[in-house]
């Protein structure tokens, strides 16, 4: 008897002492009674349970993804954008999470709600303004459409407030060669005509101080025009 103890102890073991990672947190759920536990978190270290329990363990530090997501723009050209976007889990909400979303909440929840607000904004912009001088706005606008319906998402009327966006950043925008070639010229004669300007105003400078030069050596030299 002692010896099948031992064995069904050595074989249980794994099953029943779980390690909770640094920068992690874990959620339990009781099989036989209660389910998912939304009250306790599991905090870092060793965790013993019985063995028809378990553990799931969440990552509970600043994440950073990034992907292309496709949309089109106001005048109805195709633009891919690459976003990066940095988020934590919400800790005293993991067990929401792990309920109603489970470990592959980002694939779930997080793309899904960013690929429906850039398709929303992009089409507000023409390529060439996001190109050259709003990429600021279009980021800002993705980052507070996605936080405020992340924040009001729900099933089952639970309001899961799980994630903390921290914000949205555009890494790169990949425009049709054609329409991407037409903005890199434009831009390009842009500085070739700031350069004509600056030109210009030096040598009309240049002029205005020749005539004020030669103006007061007139002055100085000739008594009648003083």
């Amino acid at each position: 008897l002692l010896i099948l103890f031992v064995v069904a102890l050595l074989y249980a073991l794994p099953f029943m002492v779980y390690q909770v990672g640094p920068g992690h947190v874990g959620v339990r759920w009781y099989r036989l009674f209660g389910g998912t536990d939304l009250e306790t978190v599991l905090g870092e270290g060793l965790h013993v349970i019985p063995p028809w329990d378990r553990i799931y363990d969440y990552d509970a530090r600043l994440q950073r993804h990034e992907r292309k997501f496709k949309a089109l723009s106001v005048d109805g050209l195709p633009i891919s954008i690459d976003l990066a976007w940095r988020y934590a889990i919400r800790r005293e909400n993991v067990g929401l999470l792990h309920k109603y979303l489970g470990p592959n909440y980002e694939d779930v929840l997080i793309i899904p709600t960013l690929s429906e607000h850039v398709r929303e904004v992009m089409a507000k912009y023409r390529p060439e303004d996001i190109w050259s001088r709003d990429r600021a706005a279009v980021t800002n606008e993705i980052l507070q459409r996605t936080r405020k319906m992340l924040k009001e998402e729900s099933l089952n009327n639970v309001g899961l407030d799980v994630i903390q966006l921290n914000d949205v950043l555009l890494v790169g925008i990949d425009l049709p060669v054609e329409f991407e070639k037409a903005v890199v010229d434009k831009q390009i004669a842009n500085q070739i005509q700031l350069a004509w300007d600056y030109r210009l105003l030096r040598e009309q400078k240049e002029a205005q101080r020749k005539e004020i030069e030669a103006l007061e050596y007139q002055v100085n030299t000739d008594p009648e025009v003083s």
